[in-house]
């Protein structure tokens, strides 16, 4: 985190809409929530996807394991 220099457009981003964020820094764990948000995401967007075959979820999870 510490090198990251975000991108002008990053920047502009950032400067627009820094009162409507909230930034939580934690560490990585499956949320349900936060799956179906990523699933519909993934659904509406890239159906016929890598991501959105069966395998995506044992993956994700193979990911968050410690």
């Amino acid at each position: 985190m510490d090198q990251f220099k975000p991108k002008r457009s990053q920047q502009r981003a950032w400067n627009r809409y820094a009162s409507e964020l909230e930034v939580i820094v934690r560490n990585a764990a499956f949320d349900p929530d936060h799956y179906a948000l990523y699933s519909r995401y993934i659904s509406s967007r890239h159906p016929d996807g890598e991501a959105a075959t069966a395998l995506a979820l044992p993956r994700l999870l193979a990911i968050l394991q410690p």
